[in-house]
């Protein structure tokens, strides 16, 4: 099968780690074949932190999506709302088992000399061994997304990427 990365922001991050968030909303659904979600935490960590067992996507009208999810959306609704926010249809990526990285890795360690606007998709071979996370590592990550959540964002600086074999 095959991986994707996706960017996501580090207090999202933290409450996938934590296993509050056990879904992952989009505006676009990946191609099929995908079972691994390779987890990049956006600025101001700016480190692939872990992956993700993709289990299942639901797909459908923005109400659905979200009954759908309830109680592990790990998102506030008026959020929700407001990332759809003129869209009819909704993508939720159900989360599976994670595995924390126990030292956080480059985008170039998996191919990419780019941070993607949304996702890109991860060739095999591309990305060196990875090691899981313990429990030590676990907490790096929080403390990470803990810092990155109290702190500025600062400014963003992205580039627009088209993935082909999303529907």
């Amino acid at each position: 099968m095959s991986k994707m990365l996706l960017s996501i922001k580090p207090e999202y991050v933290n409450r996938i780690i934590s296993g509050e968030k056990k879904y992952e909303f989009r505006k676009f659904r990946c191609r099929k074949g995908i079972d691994t979600i390779v987890i990049y935490a956006t600025a101001p960590m700016k480190r692939v932190v872990g992956e993700v067992a993709l289990v299942d996507i639901i797909e459908g009208d923005i109400d659905y999506v979200w009954h759908k999810t309830k109680g592990f959306q790990g998102i506030l609704k008026r959020d929700y709302m407001k990332y759809y926010e003129k869209r009819e249809v909704a993508v939720a990526y159900q989360l599976g088992k994670v595995t924390v990285y126990e030292k956080p890795m480059r985008l170039e360690d998996f191919g990419l000399h780019y941070v993607p606007q949304s996702f890109a998709y991860i060739q095999s071979g591309k990305q060196k061994s990875l090691s899981v996370g313990d429990e030590a590592g676990l907490s790096t990550i929080f403390l990470m997304a803990k810092q990155a959540m109290s702190s500025p964002l600062g400014a963003w600086s992205w580039k627009a990427v088209v993935y082909p074999g999303c529907s």
